[in-house]
């Protein structure tokens, strides 16, 4: 089994080529020769292909080695008809000189006996410095390479031509990328843009259909060029709406962020905390302050109704429930006060408002409210009505202190009325209004010895 090769550029634009193509590899070595073409036969072989490369005289060994470096078997390849290793003169030169049209039908009875054993199409790739050694009827070469990229199209073949750019003199190189539709040259795989089709390659005018062509290139030039600069306008454009976009949602980030505070600190100094409820899923989210009164940590759990329920004190969970429930079946808001058990069994106040959200078909989507921690409050309230009460102890105790002191003040004055109307005070005062009419103050002496003292009217 052939190991995966690692994906690299090269490797993903020769794997979009099949059958068919016709292309050529300008490399500056031999190490860069098989950077191409071992990748080449190995997507050949991993595709089911038979794969044919074509090495000059007495290079078959380093061909070989150089495939087994790269984790081919090539034992195995060779023995299964998948991989053959040939040399040009076994193919090109096998009649002793390089005949054009033979080796056409060469590459067809191939790629007919490939399909034949069972593959899915031939690939063949083949090194060319035996050229440059002049070989009968290789004046025909570059005619061969145009005139292949035709007989390929016809052919369940692709072809992948090797040139040293070091070997080969420049217009020989610049034929070469005449007559080959794909160009490879270093890790950069891509059509030929300098591509000459077969019927103008091989006519008579060439100097008349090359002007033709450069100007052509010069107006479609002009034409990229004129789309390209409409693009990067484009982008330009876009880039200042994108600049603008994102300075305008850093500063609506930077003022969400700032409003956050605000309602956190907000809520911490008022102990107001807010919720959303998501009633189908029972998931909750609370804000930091809500958190913090019902006494959850966030980092170890996240707390949903049931949880929230369990904080509950056990005489107020039933309330809770029911009236929760009544108010999200009738879709209407609710408020209530109950108290919540903290984890040290310490109790705490809390005011509750809740409000349903529905959609325009009156289905519930969710619940916000808040909670208000209001154990303060109600300490505060507590206490004041215990000192209402004791105020209202003392003013009872008053109010029959009172009481008593009067009841005794007017005990004192009927002692005086009753004594004041004895028959024997009243002849004294007789005898008194006598001498001096009038109100005044008199001591008498009462029957135990004691003076008395009184102010009474006196009248005749």
């Amino acid at each position: 089994m052939i190991p995966p090769a690692q994906p690299t550029p090269l490797l993903a634009a020769l794997e979009q080529l099949g059958p068919r193509e016709h292309l050529c590899s300008i490399c500056e070595n031999q190490q860069e020769h098989f950077a191409v073409a071992i990748p080449f036969i190995r997507i050949g072989l991993d595709r089911g292909e038979k794969c044919i490369y074509i090495a000059d005289n007495g290079r078959l060994g380093d061909v070989r080695e150089a495939l087994q470096a790269e984790g081919i078997d090539v034992d195995s390849a060779t023995e299964s008809k998948a991989l053959a290793l040939a040399t040009n003169e076994q193919t090109y030169l096998k009649r002793g000189s390089f005949d054009l049209e033979w080796t056409f039908s060469f590459w067809k009875e191939a790629t007919e006996l490939a399909m034949s054993e069972g593959f899915t199409a031939l690939r063949a790739t083949g090194e060319t410095e035996w050229v440059l050694r002049g070989d009968p009827g290789l004046e025909h070469w570059i005619e061969y390479e145009c005139r292949l990229t035709h007989a390929l199209s016809e052919t369940n073949c692709l072809s992948l031509c090797q040139y040293n750019r070091r070997l080969f003199p420049p217009d020989l190189i610049l034929e070469v990328l005449r007559t080959h539709p794909i160009v490879v040259y270093g890790a950069t795989t891509c059509r030929n843009f300098y591509h000459v089709p077969q019927d103008e390659f091989l006519r008579s005018d060439q100097t008349a259909r090359k002007v033709d062509r450069l100007l052509n290139s010069i107006r479609e030039h002009e034409r990229v060029e004129s789309a390209l600069r409409e693009k990067q306008n484009e982008l330009r454009r876009t880039q200042e709406i994108l600049v603008d976009d994102i300075s305008q949602r850093n500063r609506a980030e930077e003022e969400l962020r700032r409003c956050e505070t605000h309602l956190a600190e907000g809520q911490r100094l008022s102990h107001t905390g807010s919720w959303t409820w998501n009633v189908s899923s029972g998931e909750v989210f609370w804000s930091r302050e809500a958190l913090r009164i019902l006494a959850f940590d966030s980092e170890k759990t996240n707390p949903n109704y049931s949880t929230f329920l369990q904080t509950v004190h056990p005489d107020d969970r039933l309330l809770v429930e029911q009236t929760v429930a009544t108010a999200i079946h009738h879709r209407r808001d609710w408020e209530l006060d109950y108290r919540i058990v903290l984890p040290d069994l310490s109790i705490k106040y809390v005011h509750a408002v809740g409000h349903p959200m529905v959609n325009e078909d009156a289905d519930l989507l969710e619940c916000i409210g808040t909670v208000m921690d209001v154990t303060v409050q109600h300490q505060g309230r507590a206490a004041l009505e215990k000192a209402l009460e004791e105020i209202k102890k003392l003013k009872d105790q008053l109010n029959r202190e009172n009481l008593a002191r009067r009841e005794e003040i007017d005990q004192l004055s009927m002692f005086e009325e009753i004594v004041g109307s004895s028959p024997a005070l009243q002849a004294v005062l007789s005898r008194v209004a006598r001498v001096a009419p009038a109100d005044s103050t008199v001591l008498i002496v009462g029957e135990d010895g004691h003076w008395k003292r009184t102010r009474r009217p006196c009248h005749p």
